[in-house]
């Protein structure tokens, strides 16, 4: 198994649910050798708020709107299938 944490900054005008998530959103990501796995996403204080990949989707789009980035390059768009190619 592999797990991944990113910890996202979210202060000032452009928070997104700082009523829930805080000062920052930890995203983690947990790969199994087999296949699958899931995402936690934690408020500042490390408590899970949701487990939803379509609560991650609207947190990415809701950054990538605020900031304009643009998402194309392939490690930004990670498949599970690529993602456990990465991590063997």
């Amino acid at each position: 198994m592999a797990r991944c944490t990113v910890t996202l900054a979210n202060k000032g005008d452009d928070a997104y649910m700082p009523h829930i998530y805080g000062d920052s959103i930890q995203i983690e990501r947990t790969l199994n050798k087999a296949g699958g796995g899931g995402y936690k996403i934690k408020n500042k204080e490390g408590k899970t708020v949701d487990t939803k990949k379509a609560t991650l989707d609207a947190i990415r789009a809701f950054f990538l709107t605020v900031f304009r980035f643009h998402a194309d390059s392939s490690s930004a768009q990670s498949t599970p299938s690529t993602s456990r190619s990465t991590i063997r």
